[in-house]
């Protein structure tokens, strides 16, 4: 994204993507969440570099950033495979506990842009 583009919105999704690294391993070129948070960085520097960087601060201040996961790490490292690596290693409720914290993990890690 360049210009006027930088203004309008954007998107750092990836099909397939989890909390875990491993979940979507079946999918090629998927882009981890740790990929997609750094490219909300690079896309908040190019438009510091377009606009100046207190208006480029108020602008994603003013912003919906909505990070969504955790489905795929359930459907596809825990239920869609029978025996799968993951409900051999945990109960149910222990995975819960275990996403959870990985979830934070990441959050945590986002909290640097």
């Amino acid at each position: 994204m360049r210009g006027e583009n930088l203004l309008v919105s954007a998107n750092f999704a990836s099909t397939g993507v989890g909390i875990l690294n491993d979940t979507g391993v079946q999918l090629v070129n998927i882009i981890r969440i740790a990929q997609q948070l750094q490219n909300f960085q690079d896309y908040q520097q190019r438009l510091a570099a377009y606009v100046g960087e207190d208006a480029a601060r108020e602008r994603v201040s003013q912003s919906l950033v909505l990070i969504t996961l955790g489905g795929n790490d359930f459907v596809n490292n825990y239920y869609l495979v029978p025996f799968s690596a993951r409900s051999q290693q945990f109960e149910i409720h222990d995975y819960v506990h275990f996403i959870i914290s990985e979830y934070k993990k990441v959050l945590y890690g986002a909290q640097e842009w």
